[in-house]
């Protein structure tokens, strides 16, 4: 049953706008959503998705019910697995950095291909933000945005992006600083926590070399050495 104002004490016939606005909202055609996207919520604590947009019928030819997280990594393409994998790494890296309120404010984007029901792939662009943190900060439910790219041809090397919805525009990920292979190798390592010793370990290289490489990818960035401070800068 239905709530209307007059059903809430203290609530007087003032607030019926806000129950029925929707349906004083005419049907606009122009106001159709545009066919070539859908979301879903992604429970990140189990890993299943809990909810699909009816959208994606239209998109991938998928209906909501069949549209799970088995299903999700059965058809991206598999040359593209490797690329989501990296990609998600880099950012689970900069979400585990986020501050409890922090995490509203950045979102995350990339591009892969997706195989429609008719056994054809398209490109899809994904973008996804928190919708629930916990009490520690750890992000517990995204919504995740996959628009279709027509007329795809070739990804940027810029395609895994790092939005800060405050500012409307991306923040700088090490890779725009034209860091070396190596560099960007040692990053990855300083990002899981290793220190220089046990990288140097690891590389087959000395401590000496590792320090200088850190010391070069801050002098390249010029930037402090915590997570978000290094991809945030312009």
């Amino acid at each position: 049953m239905k709530t209307s104002a007059s059903d809430i004490p203290n609530l007087g016939n003032e607030w019926d706008f806000w129950f029925e606005h929707l349906k004083k909202l005419p049907a606009d055609e122009s106001r159709q959503k545009r066919r070539n996207s859908y979301y879903f919520i992604l429970n990140t604590e189990t890993c299943e998705i809990e909810y699909v947009s009816k959208t994606v019928m239209h998109v991938l030819g998928y209906k909501p019910e069949e549209f799970t997280i088995e299903k999700l990594f059965s058809i991206i393409h598999p040359d593209d697995l490797e690329y989501c994998r990296i990609c998600e790494a880099e950012c689970i890296e900069v979400s585990n950095g986020l501050q409890f309120e922090e995490h509203f404010r950045y979102s995350f984007q990339y591009s892969y291909r997706l195989m429609t029901s008719n056994g054809d792939y398209i490109t899809i662009k994904q973008q996804y933000h928190a919708i629930e943190v916990d009490d520690y900060g750890r992000m517990l439910k995204t919504i995740v945005m996959q628009e279709c790219i027509e007329n795809y041809t070739i990804r940027p090397d810029d395609d895994l992006k790092v939005f800060d919805n405050l500012k409307n525009r991306p923040i700088n990920l090490p890779s725009k600083y034209k860091l070396t292979k190596r560099e960007l190798e040692i990053l990855e390592l300083v990002y899981k926590g290793y220190k220089s010793n046990e990288i140097s370990e690891m590389l087959y290289l000395s401590k000496h070399t590792v320090d200088t490489h850190r010391k070069n990818i801050l002098n390249k960035t010029r930037l402090s050495s915590s997570t978000i401070d290094l991809l945030n800068k312009v």
